[in-house]
Formats: C-alpha cells, structure tokens, sequence
C-alpha cells in the first residue's frame, strides 16, 4: 500500500475511532437506512442481523477487509463514512472522501477536508494544501427574508481590505467594517426555528464565495440536546479540522485552547484567514475558547439565548426575530415552486396564503413544515390548511411534517428552563390579551416583584419572550406550547372536579401571601369593594387547578386596578391613581381588560366579567373605543342575565345604548336603551329610570323619530323634576334643545338651551356647560345669530381644552369653523376645521374626520381655493373607503364634481358625478341618486353634450334606478 493510501487509511481508521467513542459515551443515534446501505455494499449476512444490535462488531471487520486498491470498494468505504460520521456528530461529505479515494488511488497528495488534515509535528501543522475546501455544511436552499440580517453580518465578516462589490449589498463600504486589526466575532441569537442555524450557514458559504477566508470550520455545539458539546469537545473537533493529530492533542481545555491559537496564530503567517461556525450554543463556556485570539479570523455562532458574557467582551449579537408577512409568504411560496415550478396555489389564493402565515406566526420552521404539508398534497387548497391550523386547539399538532416538528424544538427550550422559569412560563399564557407588565407576571406567579423580574429576564434571555418598553409578549406558537402545560391530564377529571374545593381550601392562604404583597388590594375587598370573585367555573374546567386558581388571581387584579384607574368611588386604604396615571395604566392594558372580560366569561368567573365591563364604560366611551364598549357590554348583559342580577342587566343594557349610539347604531341603540328603561322601572329605580329615558331621546333623536323623542325627554325631565335632581333635568334639556333645534322650534330651543346652560353654571359642571354651549351656539346659528354663535363655540372650545377632552374640543372647533363660515370670516374657518380634523384623526373618529374633510372643503371653496377644496375632499373619500362607509364617499364624489363644474374642469366633473350614480345606486338611496343624475345632467349639458344630458334626466337613464 503507497504512501497516499495509508495516509487515508489512517484518517478512516481516525473517524471510526472517534464514531465508537462517541456512539459509546453519549449512545448516539444512526440513521438506520444508511446502516442497512453499508451492510448491504459490504455483502455481509442479510441486514437485519446486525442492524441495531452489534454493528460495532461488524464495521471494523468489514474495514480491514478493504484496501481500497479497487474502485468498486468505494461504495463500501463511502457508506461506512457516512454511519460513522454520523455516530460521531461530524458532518461527512461523500465527494470530498470520494476524490480523496480516487487521489490516494493515483498516489497524489491528500486534500483537508471533512474529517482529518495532513499530519502535525508538535502545535505546527505541516503541508496544508494552499486550497482547502470549506467544512461548511449546505446553507438551505429556500432562504428568503432576511436581506438586512445578511446584509450586516457580511459587513462584520468581511476583511478590511473588501471592496464594495466584494460584498453583496450595494451599500457596504469599507468604513462600515468594524474589523480593524482585532477578530470579529458575531452571534445570531432567537427563539427555537427562527432561522438562526440557515442564516449563519447562508452567511458563511457566502463569505466563503467571496474568497475572504482561506479554511472554513464548523461545529454544532448541540447546546440544547441532553448531552451538549463541552469547550473541550468542540476544540477537539476544530483541533482536527486544522491538522492536529488525535495523539498530538492535550487533554485540558486550556492546552487545547492555547494550541488552537497557536494554529490559528500559524495560518495568519501563512496568509491565511479562518472562519469558524460554531451553532447551537446555550452557554458562553462553550464558545469562549473558540475565540481567536486576534488577526483576520472570525467566529460566526448561533444561540436560542442572548448570552451576556458574549456581549460584554464585545461579540456583536444580531436578535433574529420572525419574518416580515411579505417574507413569509414569498418562503411559502418559493417552496412550493421548488416542488412543482407549477403549483399555482399561492397565485391563485392570495388571501389563505396570507392567514396561514399569520397562523405559523411567520415563524421560518412553522412556515418550512406547512410548505412542506402543501407540497406533498398538491391537491390540498391552502384554505383547508388554513381552516385545519385556525380551528385546532394547538397548532403545534398540524406543524409536524414527519421530519421537523415546531413542538419538538420547543421542547429542546423548554428542557433548559429552570423549574421556576418554566412554571412561570406556563401561567404567562394565562395572561389574556397581546401582552403584560411586571405587576400582571408578578399576580399570576404569586412572587414578589423583583424575583417576578429576575425570572422575566432569563425568559426574555432564552427567547421565550420579547421584551420592548416595559412590557413583555409571546409568541403566537410559545403561548400554544406553554398553554399546553397548564391544561389538565385527561385522566385528571376527580382532580377537575375537586379543583374548585382546592381553590376554596388553599384561598385563604393566597389571599393573605398576596395581601402582603398588595395591601391595596386586601382593603378593597375587606371594605366593600364591587363584589369579589369567589365563584367556581360554571363550566366544566379545563385548567388544572394550580393555574385557574392563577387566573383568578390575575383576573381580580385587573378588575381591582382598574376600579380604581377609572376613578371609581374609593375606600379609606386604597390605591391611589392621579386622573394622568390612571388614564395611563388603562390606556397600557386596555386589550387585556377587554380580553380579561372574554377571558372571565369563559372560565366562570361570571361577576368579574360584569363588574370589569362596567367599570370600562366611561373609559372607553371617552377614548372612542367605541367596538371595546360593545364587546365587553354585551358579555357584561349576558352574564349578568344568566346570574339573574336584574340590576346589572339593566346597567348593561343602557350602556350598550350608548354604544350602538355612539358607533352610529341609532336602531340599536333605541332597543337597547327601551330595555334598560323597562327594567329599571320593574326595579322601581327611578333615577336610572330617568337616565335610561334620557338615552333613549338621543338613540331617537339620531334614528330620526324626534317627535318621539321630544316626548321622551318630556317624560324624563318629569322624573328629574319629581326627584330634584337639578344635573338630569339639565341632561334632558340639552337634549330637548337639541330636538326643538332640529325641528325648527328655534326660539324653544334657545330658551330651553340657556336654562341648561344656567344650570349647569350654578352645578360647577364644566362637562356639561361645554356641551350645553355648543348646543346653544347651533340654535343661534338657527337663528341667524352668528356672532352670538361663535362666542358660544369659542367658550365650549376653551372649557374643552381646560378639561383635556380632545374629541369636545374637536367638535367645538368644528362648530366654530362653521359659523365663521356663514359671517365670511373664511381664512379662520379653515384654520378651525384643520384643527378639528387634526384633533379627531388624534382620537381615532375617522368618519367625523373625513366629514370634517367636507367641511374644510366647504370653506375653501368659500375662499376660491378649489384645488386645495378638491384634495380635502380626496382625503375624505380615502377615509370613507377606509371605513367602509360608501354613502360619505358617494358625496365626496359629488362635492368634487360640483366643485370641478365650477373650477372649469367639466370632463373631471362629469366622471366624478358619474362615480357618484353608481354608488348611491348600488347603496341603494333613490333620492340621492336622482339628485345626482340631476346635477351630472347639468355638467353633460355645459359640456354640449346634450343627447347623454336628456338622457341622464330620463328615468330611463342606465343609472336611474
């Protein structure tokens, strides 16, 4: 056997060693179908005896047996390499061992390459070829979305010396290299199938491409298996990788970190560049003697957790969150057309394309393995995928292709959790709404709050959380997992059914640990607090006893806080909220008190349900959240119907009146407020009696019926008068004033209107005077009292603005806008519907802003300032078309023709006119339409076109109805 031969033998005979040892210290798996290859190829008795029980008594017998001076050996040799590699954690490469077969065959020297180099003598490593080929496994083949991350860790990479178009990105310069004279060091870190391990690799083979590294390395540290590669085991590998005999290497990690150095110090001699990947590391002490010591070396690692001691010696950490939604779909698509170039399923169904990846939460491995789902069943619609993932209790039971399970890797997380972070963990997917602040974790993990924190960290650390301004979130498929963990075992239902006795039995203790922790919260229920809840669930549970028992705790708490955040009558020892503070915190939970209300329904938790909602009532009526306030009312109703709280019921029902009537639901809004009247009434409560009657005139008044509510308003006022109640006979007659108003009564409603005004004075309300001057300012305008009308809209505007009512003050300006209009003062009427429109667009009322867009254009028109008239008008319309609301966007259309007819502009006329036929008849509203026809066929007949004019007139006309 020649030289080249031996050499070989030896480095083969290496690999197996290091297999057995391997196979024999951690009991690593092999791939059966590649054991049974080599069986097979070594003609051996048949597979199944050796398979799984003794190959390591077989596999060095069938080596000796060949030499290789034959080519048709190769196979057998080839399929030994790969069960060994595979036993050994290395990464075999069956065309670099099959050139190295071939080149020892033709006597000519060996290669590096996947396992061994050529021999060491001492630390120095000797007749290393000038071409040696990159360890680098192969980066994915479908890798999209991540052009930025690419971008910047090409940048780190790259030697002083790149030039621009070295780099990929056009944008990198050699000023935005960092690497100077010392090593670069990067470390991609994010949560389990984010990409970390196919970015580094992409990254790598990259860089590597652009010839800046002479040797390429690579070792998976397995930081998340149960038995992880250790500093000296992963040195070991790199040791070999570079030249270093099995013998030659010292035992300690510091020997072999300083002989690792000193090959590296040898290749910088040599002119050579080195870099290394070093993936799936979990602690720093893995990776720290890894780290060259200085020169154009760089290590690129990959992490599931943000390792601090790397960034303190200056590894630049890149936080590898979730794709972009354009990302995720193009990954899906590019997929599937790697499958079958003809697979037109993304094309054809854009919109399931879209949910699915929101259901995967753009998560790379989730979004890989429904890819995957799609490609083997070409037949499958994405919309049944989509159908199956939305439905399921757990996603995570349908991310699961055979091979790649999103479960599986969050397992592999999850292993390396304290029992303390994983618990809480677990109750954190409890918490029902987008996200929580300390005081929510620290309720739900009964802890105090600087533990509750410590605990946080290490969880935002693993990528199990995100952490952003205070507040912290989970992923989509984290919560799913961690949700998992709080259910009850299906074998558990004595435990089910006995959870609510445990609950009663160990309540008491929890109360009096989590008192010390919040006395507030102790004195608010020992001192008559809304009623707390202590009932069981009302359906079967589902939790395990230990959680519900926690979402009772969190549940009370928001109810608790947020009693007190909204400024509700408060008790002796309270928690104490400034009006800005309290506003703050609602503002900051307000998705989890809304979900909380959802949330409590559905576990039981029936009275914290009714109590939450209504304490939300002014809050989210004040901050427009206008859908909020229905939602929660409508739980609020319903639970308090099926405990038989007539009272609640009642309450619910007259505040959900004024929701429909402030979300525009005046037909609603007149049911609701009837049924609330009816049963404060059967409840003999007058007062609320009085109220509910006062709603009911506005939900009429808005439905259009103002006779009726004229005689509503008669009616309550009579209640108030009977009971003294001087602020509800004010309430009623702005609104009465409001109906006089609306039905010509001017001089009624004047007088009406100031008597209000006077009581409200006399009651120190600035609320209600505010309100009550704007009322009056419109029945002057009536009246033709315009000056008199901008002094009452010019005061309800500066009461607003001292009581911070942003949506008050937006109706004052607009009010004012419109008066200053009618006296011709029409430069300060824009200023005044700008900022109206500005100040509603801040409180989210977007169909009084692009109302307002009408108004502002109104005035500009006044001002012969049509063009800017016209764009006021297109940004009503876009918010129109936001909306939804094609009945202001048809009047935009015809506003903008009229405004075009009298600019010149007759042909942009006739087609915005003509816009406005089609959609008042598709709405249908007959009589706009045929205002409309009207006015296009004027524009038809300025423009001489008179045949199309006479037949825009005849009701034969294609857009008459």
């Amino acid at each position: 056997m020649g030289a080249q031969r031996k050499e070989l033998h030896a480095r083969l005979r290496g690999l197996r060693e290091r297999a057995e040892a391997a196979r024999r210290e951690a009991n690593r798996p092999h791939s059966q179908q590649a054991l049974e290859r080599a069986v097979q190829l070594s003609g051996l008795p048949k597979a199944e005896r050796f398979v799984g029980k003794r190959a390591s008594d077989w596999a060095p017998k069938t080596f000796e047996r060949f030499k290789m001076p034959q080519s048709d050996n190769d196979d057998v040799v080839l399929a030994l390499v790969t069960v060994w590699s595979q036993w050994a954690g290395e990464k075999g490469d069956e065309r670099w061992w099959r050139n190295q077969l071939t080149r020892a065959r033709e006597e000519q020297p060996l290669t590096v390459g996947a396992d061994l180099v050529p021999t060491t003598h001492g630390s120095q490593v000797t007749n290393l070829s000038p071409d040696v080929p990159s360890l680098l496994p192969d980066p994915p083949t479908v890798f999209t979305g991540r052009e930025q991350e690419v971008h910047r860790l090409l940048v780190a990479l790259a030697p002083k010396s790149a030039s621009i178009r070295q780099v990929d990105s056009p944008t990198v310069s050699p000023s935005e290299n960092p690497a100077g004279g010392g090593v670069v060091v990067s470390a991609v870190a994010g949560m389990a199938g984010v990409g970390k391990t196919a970015l580094a690799l992409t990254v790598a083979q990259r860089a590597w491409a652009q010839g800046w590294f002479t040797n390429a390395l690579y070792v998976d540290l397995r930081g998340y298996d149960l038995a992880p590669v250790t500093a000296d085991q992963a040195l070991e590998v790199l040791l070999r990788q570079l030249g270093a005999e099995p013998e030659r290497i010292p035992p300690t990690v510091d020997e072999r970190a300083g002989m690792y150095r000193s090959l590296l110090q040898s290749f910088i001699v040599q002119g050579r560049a080195v870099l290394v990947v070093a993936d799936n590391v979990s602690r720093a002490d893995q990776v720290l003697p890894l780290i060259p010591a200085s020169g154009p070396h760089r290590l690129l690692t990959t992490s599931r957790h943000t390792l601090p001691t790397l960034i303190s010696v200056g590894v630049a950490s890149v936080e590898l969150g979730t794709l972009s939604p354009d990302g995720a779909v193009a990954l899906v698509c590019e997929v599937l057309n790697r499958t079958d170039a003809t697979d037109r399923r993304v094309v054809a169904e854009p919109q399931a394309v879209v949910e699915l990846t929101r259901l995967c939460g753009y998560l790379p491995l989730a979004l890989h393995i429904t890819a995957a789902l799609l490609a083997m069943d070409p037949y499958q619609q994405i919309a049944d995928l989509t159908t199956q993932l939305a439905g399921a209790s757990s996603r995570l039971d349908h991310l699961n292709d055979g091979e790649r399970a999103v479960r599986t890797s969050l397992d592999l997380s999850h292993r390396h959790l304290s029992p303390e972070q994983a618990d809480l963990l677990a109750l954190l997917s409890l918490n029902p709404g987008p996200d929580f602040g300390l005081e929510a974790a620290s309720v739900l993990a009964g802890t105090p709050a600087d533990r509750t924190r410590s605990t946080l960290r290490e969880l935002t650390r693993a990528h199990l959380l995100d952490h952003t301004d205070g507040r912290w979130s989970m992923h989509d498929l984290v919560r799913d997992y961690a949700t998992e963990k709080t259910q009850a075992a299906p074998s558990s239902g004595e435990c089910a059914r006995s959870g609510t006795d445990e609950w009663e039995q160990n309540r008491n203790e929890q109360d009096a640990r989590h008192s010390r922790q919040h006395p507030w919260l102790s004195a608010f229920r020992k001192s008559g607090g809304p009623a707390d809840t202590r009932v069981p669930a009302a359906h079967p549970q589902v939790l395990a006893p230990p959680y519900y028992q926690a979402l009772g705790r969190l549940l009370n708490h928001y109810r608790v806080t947020a009693h007190y955040a909204a400024g509700r009558p408060s008790l002796r020892s309270r928690r104490v909220f400034s009006r800005a503070d309290g506003l703050s915190w609602l503002d900051s939970e307000r998705a989890n008190l809304v979900a909380a209300v959802k949330r409590a329904r559905n576990a039981g938790f029936l009275e914290t349900a009714i109590n939450l909602a209504l304490t939300l009532d002014d809050y989210l009526d004040q901050q427009r959240r206008f859908d909020d306030w229905v939602t929660v009312t409508v739980i609020a109703r319903d639970a308090a119907h099926e405990t038989g709280d007539k009272d609640a019921e009642a309450r619910a029902w007259g505040n959900l009146g004024n929701a429909f009537r402030q979300s525009r639901r005046a037909d609603d809004a007149v049911v609701a407020c009837e049924r609330a009247r009816d049963l404060f009434q059967q409840l003999n409560e007058r007062h609320y009696e009085a109220q509910a009657s006062t709603a009911l005139g506005h939900a009429l008044q808005e439905a259009g019926r103002v006779d009726e509510a004229i005689a509503t308003y008669e009616n309550a006022r009579v209640l108030y008068q009977q009971m003294g109640h001087k602020r509800g006979e004010a309430d009623v007659g702005d609104g009465l004033g409001k109906a006089f108003t609306q039905t010509g009564r001017i001089e009624d409603a004047i007088s009406t209107l100031e008597h209000a005004r006077d009581v409200y004075q006399q009651l120190r309300d600035p609320q209600g005077l505010a309100i009550a001057w704007d009322s009056l300012g419109r029945a002057l305008q009536k009246a033709g009292r315009s000056e008199e009308a901008i002094t009452a809209h010019q005061t309800a505007r500066d009461l607003n603005q001292q009581l911070n009512d942003r949506h008050g003050e937006a109706s004052s300006w607009r009010l004012l806008g419109t008066a200053l209009q009618h006296t011709g003062r029409f430069e300060e009427a824009i200023t005044a519907h700008q900022t109206a429109r500005d100040l509603f667009q801040h409180t989210n009322d977007l169909l009084i802003a692009a109302a307002t867009e009408g108004s502002l254009a109104n005035a500009l028109q006044a001002a012969q300032r049509f063009n800017e008239a016209i764009t006021a008008l297109e940004r009503a319309r876009g918010l129109f078309r936001q909306l939804n609301e094609r009945h202001g966007e048809a009047m935009s259309w015809e506003h903008q023709g009229l405004l075009l007819q009298k600019a010149g502009r007759i042909d942009e006329a006739i087609t915005a006119l003509e816009r406005a036929c089609d959609l008042y008849r598709q709405l249908p509203n007959r009589q706009a339409e045929e205002t409309s026809l009207n006015r296009l066929a004027d524009a038809l007949q300025k423009a001489g076109r008179l045949d199309e004019a006479a037949l825009a007139r005849s009701p034969r006309h294609p857009h008459s109805p």
